[in-house]
């Protein structure tokens, strides 16, 4: 066996000796029948999927690992044994030799060059596609039905991965109309090609799921290895689909190198179109394999980039503006219903900005440093609070209340802007751009100061085999509901309602600013009006820069006392982090000192007090629901680091919800209660709810956080049969242990090796 390991694996159980003994024999009787005595052993329990779904899994990765292992035996470790235990036929192993890596991704120089020879050397039995036995994706079961048509076999393969995630996530147009096209449009477009008109493929072996977290390097001969394999014989350029992924640390350089040793397959002008189809295969198993995890449906920002977004929504607004300029220009009484509509996607453009906003913030900061990024941006973009309302006062008392000033004032600021970011806004998207050493070739993703003259060089297409250009990306909506989603998960509910509940609190206090200014009490003209906004404005911005600081030092200090390293690189592994704790730490007092403010300022209105007082308490509430909000906004943030801009949409949903049910809720209720009493709600309301929720969210926040965001596939526990440790650069907090037996421990549910 140890010469042959794909012959006759181990289905006689292990001996079933008492609990003390299993260990020590079981450890000996493998060794005896291998040879081999540095062991790495699997375990998948199944009573806790209640299926067969680990015996199925294990097989598929031994059987996959021995057909790698005999085309190319110094390409992954040898494996030895598969089985069920005779104490618990429920549980199920999976052995193969130990081999000592490093943290290291195989190397660019190397594993190029061995997976084009297992590619060579590993070929079909029969000619045909597929596999003996099936093999898991995810925790998804493929049949690998023997197939004489690439075409057909990978069909087969996405059809039912289509299926598969539509029923962990539920049925979305958008997704059945793509699997549609990709089943009946694309891959007879794409695949067809490669075995019609004179050209043929060679069915040949692939590791299946070869991402930079199943590969590493062997500490003691410095050669690339590789584990966790899904294999089947397909089409060569399958294998490359995941080194297709931005989100991958073996990207492009890796492929390129590949098609050194493998050449590519004719229409060779398609293959940049094959690795995108391909790609997708990896990408509908990372969203299935998430239950209840919406990163893989993302909003378009998350999904095109952050530029292409910026520069739709401010063309929006500047056409919107334009038109609402033109429409009061041509006529003394406009057409209502117009106003209406274009006011509509004048504030579509503009409301886009502050979520795409957000995303760049998680695009380019770490979660220690995201606060020093985030203030000066929100700080910078609320001056127009403070410049909006004076201009808006001159143009009123100036153009004795014409409004035509005030769209075409607008529409010259959106049309700036819009120039602005055509010439230097860079395109920061991770999965664009990866750690921004991706460029994309194409002139109109990048700023164009780049592609002035001598800026941009096109390298020939043919010299790597594949297009320089990034895959295509399609301007598309997601459904709303992929942000609705994330209301009703327990820990971002809470953080919605702090952050939500300030910000309309916030917009009361802005949207009664002009009755009490200009009630006989104080007796405001416009300009004067307008001024009124000042104090709160230069509060809510002074905040903003001294939250963002206090931010990135409360996420150090609660390092530091929870003994935590801070990775500035790649960002901490926020699993580990109560982020929580982190983000909320002093916020307590401050809901609490904003009830009392939010009081005084109601009372002192109501009472007609001296306008000095007001705007005093206004300079506060600014000051002190900014701090909130923005503590509270950033954890959003962090809850979602694949979906920023996808999270803040959802923050910008229910902060709007809440404030325009409240705005209209105002007047009325003022009539009713008195501003004394409605102001002093609202500040109880915001202040005690929210301080509930602070509690909640500081003790069960970073359980709830974690339980959403855990992979819902097979309870494996790995154990090491050696003394050492076994290191790779494996991902996806996969727990190894030390071991002296090959019995599983109880519990420690863990994900089933399949990397996303």
């Amino acid at each position: 066996m140890a010469n042959d390991p794909s012959r006759n694996p181990i289905h006689a159980n292990l001996p079933a000796y008492t609990e003390p003994q299993v260990q020590t024999k079981a450890r000996e009787t493998v060794a005896d029948l291998t040879g081999v005595r540095e062991k790495f052993v699997k375990y998948v329990d199944d009573k806790v999927t209640h299926s067969d779904a680990g015996r199925v899994s294990l097989r598929g990765e031994f059987e996959s690992m021995s057909a790698i292992y005999k085309a190319t035996p110094d390409f992954c470790p040898m494996p030895i044994a598969t089985g069920d235990y005779a104490s618990d036929p429920n549980v199920h192993f999976f052995l193969c030799s130990f081999v000592d890596m490093t943290d290291e991704i195989a190397e660019l120089e190397t594993l190029p060059a061995k997976l084009a020879d297992l590619h060579t050397k590993g070929t079909s039995p029969n000619g045909n596609y597929g596999f003996h036995v099936p093999t898991n994706q995810g925790a998804l079961a493929m049949p690998n039905t023997w197939r004489s048509s690439w075409e057909l076999f990978f069909s087969e393969m996405m059809q039912r991965l289509f299926e598969w995630e539509e029923e962990m996530h539920g049925s979305v147009e958008e997704m059945s109309n793509l699997a549609r096209a990709v089943i009946e449009k694309v891959i007879p477009r794409l695949l067809r090609p490669l075995e019609t008109g004179g050209r043929e493929i060679q069915p040949c072996l692939v590791h299946g799921d070869l991402w930079d977290g199943n590969t590493s390097t062997d500490a003691a001969t410095g050669k690339p290895v590789v584990f966790d394999a899904s294999s089947a014989y397909v089409h060569n350029e399958y294998e490359l689909g995941a080194w297709n992924l931005p989100r991958h640390h073996i990207y492009e350089a890796y492929i390129n190198a590949y098609q050194s040793h493998f050449s590519i397959s004719k229409p060779e002008e398609d293959v940049g179109d094959r690795l995108i189809l391909y790609r997708l295969r990896f990408n509908l198993t990372s969203s299935g394999s998430y239950l209840n995890n919406l990163r893989f449906r993302e909003l378009p920002s998350d999904h095109i980039g952050r530029r292409p977004t910026f520069l739709f929504t401010f063309t929006l607004y500047a056409l919107a503006s334009l038109d609402l300029s033109l429409t009061v220009a041509a006529s003394s009484r406009p057409s209502y219903t117009a106003l209406l509509v274009f006011r509509a996607l004048q504030s579509l453009g503009a409301s886009a900005v502050l979520s795409v906003g957000y995303g760049v913030v998680a695009d380019i900061s770490v979660p220690a440093e995201r606060g020093k990024v985030l203030g000066p941006l929100l700080a910078t973009g609320n001056i127009g609070t403070c410049v909006g309302p004076i201009m808006g006062g001159l143009i009123a008392r100036e153009s004795r209340g014409s409004v035509l000033w005030v769209f075409g004032g607008l529409t010259i600021f959106g049309g700036l802007m819009l120039l602005v970011l055509i010439l230097f806004l860079p395109e920061t998207a991770r999965n664009v751009v990866g750690n921004g050493g991706i460029r994309d070739a194409r002139w109109w993703m990048r700023p164009f100061w780049e592609v002035l003259p001598g800026k941009l060089r096109r390298k020939d297409q043919r010299s790597c085999g594949m297009s320089r250009e990034k895959p295509k990306r399609v301007f598309k909506f997601t459904s709303p509901l992929a942000a609705l989603r994330i209301i009703f998960y327990q820990d971002t509910a809470l953080i919605l309602w702090i952050s939500s509940s300030y910000y309309a609190l916030w917009y009361c206090i802005q949207a009664s600013i002009p009755a009490i200014y200009k009630s006989p009490a104080y007796g405001f003209d416009e300009l004067q009006v307008g001024l009124a906004y000042l104090p709160g404005s230069i509060g809510v911005i002074v905040s903003m820069y001294l939250a963002g600081k206090a931010i990135d030092y409360n996420y150090k200090h609660i390092a530091k006392i929870n003994s935590l390293p801070i990775e500035k690189v790649k960002g901490d592994d926020l699993t580990r982090f109560p982020v929580e704790k982190a983000r909320s730490r002093g916020c307590g007092w401050l809901l609490v000192l904003s009830f009392g403010v939010m009081a005084g300022y109601g009372w002192s209105v109501q009472r007609h007090i001296h306008v000095a007082v007001p705007l005093i308490l206004q300079f506060f509430q600014g000051f002190l629901s900014t701090w909130v909000i923005q503590c509270y906004s950033t954890l959003l943030i962090d809850g979602f680091p694949k979906i920023p801009s996808t999270a803040s949409t959802t923050g910008n949903m229910m902060r709007c919800a809440l404030s325009a049910a409240l705005v209209a809720a105002l007047d009325p209720l003022i009539t009713a209660m008195g501003r004394g009493w409605f102001f002093s709600l609202l500040g109880c309301l915001s202040g005690g709810v929210g301080l509930t929720a602070q509690i909640l969210l500081r003790k069960r926040g970073m359980t709830w956080r974690n339980l959403r965001t855990q992979k819902p596939d097979l309870s494996v526990v790995e154990h090491s049969l050696s003394s050492r440790r076994r290191s790779t650069g494996d991902s996806l907090s996969e727990k190894r242990f030390e071991a002296t037996g090959i019995d599983p421990p109880d519990g420690s549910p863990i994900h089933n090796g399949k990397g996303t």
